[in-house]
């Protein structure tokens, strides 16, 4: 994992039995993957925050994930 402001890349991801990769920092709305995968959140117990989950496509073992802005201009 490579974090940067606005940016993380994961490398080497191993989805569990159900395809989802959860990362163990922290979610915040507008994030999106290259390429494309569902990103949504993963709630732990006591952490009020919810961290990232990604399910990528089978055999995908790598992503980039970009804050977007949440609207886009005409």
């Amino acid at each position: 994992m490579e974090a940067a402001p606005g940016r993380s890349v994961v490398r080497d991801m191993a989805p569990d039995l159900d395809g989802s990769v959860v990362l163990r920092y922290h979610s915040v709305p507008s994030l999106q993957a290259r390429p494309a995968a569902p990103v949504d959140e993963e709630f732990a117990e006591g952490d009020p925050v919810p961290f990232i989950r990604i399910k990528p496509d089978a055999g995908v073992r790598g992503a980039t994930l970009e804050m977007a802005p949440p609207f886009r201009a005409p």
